[in-house]
């Protein structure tokens, strides 16, 4: 093989390298989210990932007594309680589709 072509061998072998790498690196933030979605509590932005509403309908269904309110763990930090939340997903699923 010429020396041209080589390279390019060589280059092609480091981009596929690069990419399972960076995969692989994806992968493990999936897991830490994964693991991280198994705690107790959860932030107003953990809760709209959740239920994929915005966090001012979440905010009016709070309001309303239709979505678990969540409680101050500081004076400027609000959290979630993740059970309830997840039973208020399981309870909405459940219910008769039109």
């Amino acid at each position: 093989m010429n020396s041209s072509a080589e390279d390019n061998q060589t280059r092609q072998t480091l981009s596929v390298a690069s990419e399972l790498r960076l995969a692989a690196r994806r992968n493990r933030k999936l897991e830490a989210d994964a693991d991280f979605f198994r705690e107790g509590l959860l932030s107003w932005n953990d809760c709209c990932y959740l239920t994929t509403l915005n966090r001012s309908t979440l905010s009016d269904m709070v309001d309303m007594e239709k979505f678990p309110a969540p409680f101050k763990i500081t004076p400027r930090r609000a959290v979630f309680v993740k059970k309830e939340v997840l039973h208020w997903i399981d309870m909405r699923s459940n219910e008769p589709r039109k």
